[in-house]
């Protein structure tokens, strides 16, 4: 982690926030991992990326899931230029496709001009062959 300057994750709308049922509250998953990891490496946690609109990637092929993933997540213009140059780490709860962390690193990279840009992610999971591109 010496080459890490900031943590980021994925966000999501109020709308797709998990709820805690003992406690009610809602959440982000990949929120609440990057903050521990944050925390844990001593690493500055930043908003870098916006979600612009609902994304369900269930039952879509992997080029549907990049395609959507495209529409549905944008950047923090405020965040872009503190990550200049700089190499970050993405946390996501969960990787099937990889759409949406690909889609972001590349953002960061297109549009913000990160150095380097790693992907961590909690869980995998495995698209179903119905759905899997050769």
């Amino acid at each position: 982690m010496d080459d890490i300057d900031y943590i980021t994750y994925v966000p999501k709308l109020d709308s797709e926030l998990k709820v805690d049922h003992e406690t009610g509250e809602s959440y982000n998953q990949s929120m609440l991992l990057a903050k521990i990891v944050s925390e844990l490496s001593n690493k500055p946690l930043i908003e870098l990326f916006t979600k612009v609109k609902p994304l369900s990637m269930r039952g879509l092929s992997r080029d549907e899931r990049y395609r959507r993933a495209l529409e549905a997540y944008g950047i923090n213009s405020s965040s872009c230029g503190i990550v200049y140059g700089k190499n970050i780490v993405i946390i996501d709860d969960v990787r099937t496709s990889g759409a949406t962390g690909n889609t972001l690193a590349r953002f960061a990279k297109t549009r913000c001009r990160v150095n380097k840009v790693y992907l961590v992610v909690a869980g995998r999971t495995y698209l179903t062959p119905e759905y899997t591109i050769v």
